[in-house]
Parts: structure tokens; sequence; C-alpha cells
């Protein structure tokens, strides 16, 4: 999927970044967050003209359905955009307090 991203004309795709199940769940729990604790795929998109934003948003998603992604869901709000990121851009420091599993089980992104 992350491929098909690379090798496609998305002008507005400024990250894209991955977190697997055990990141999302160290992630969930240190900042309090209700994500599907499965590999996730965070996108952004960057860009002045919100209907270019919005085609290149659908143009991702059909690409990601097409190889296996079983969700989608588009922040378009400015509160809600902020919450992922922040917890996205936490997830090395949740993994390190993640403390419910053995240090040998610890994954470390």
């Amino acid at each position: 999927c992350v491929v098909a991203f690379r090798h496609s004309v998305v002008p507005s795709l400024a990250r894209c970044e991955m977190l697997n199940g055990p990141g999302m769940q160290a992630t969930n729990k240190k900042f309090k967050m209700q994500l599907e604790e499965v590999p996730t795929l965070f996108l952004e998109f960057q860009g002045d003209n919100v209907d270019q934003l919005m085609e290149d948003a659908r143009n991702t998603e059909q690409m990601a359905k097409k190889h296996g992604c079983t969700g989608y869901t588009l922040a378009e709000e400015g509160s809600k955009i902020d919450d992922l990121w922040e917890a996205r851009r936490g997830c090395f420091f949740a993994a390190k307090d993640w403390n419910d599993r053995p240090e040998a089980d610890n994954v470390y992104p």
C-alpha cells in the first residue's frame, strides 16, 4: 500500500507513517485514545486547495482499499487532526512506557 502511494501521483501527500498493532495499543494507553489496535497508516495531506486535498484523500482511500485496507478515517477538523498527530509523534514514548508486557516482548518503533 505504501509503495502504491509512493509510485502514484498524490500531490498533497506530505507524510505516510505506520504503526503496528502493539504500537497502536501502547499509543492508546499513553494518550487515552480508542484507536483500533491493528497495523495503521497515518497519512498527512498539505495544501491550500481544499478540492485537491479531498480528491487526494479519496484517491488514497481507493488505493488503500485495493491493497486490503479494512478501514479509512479522514480527520478534517483541526482538533481531531491535532490529537491524532500528537499521539503519532509520541508513539516512541508510548512504547517505552508500556509496562503491561515482559521487557523481552516490548516493541520500540
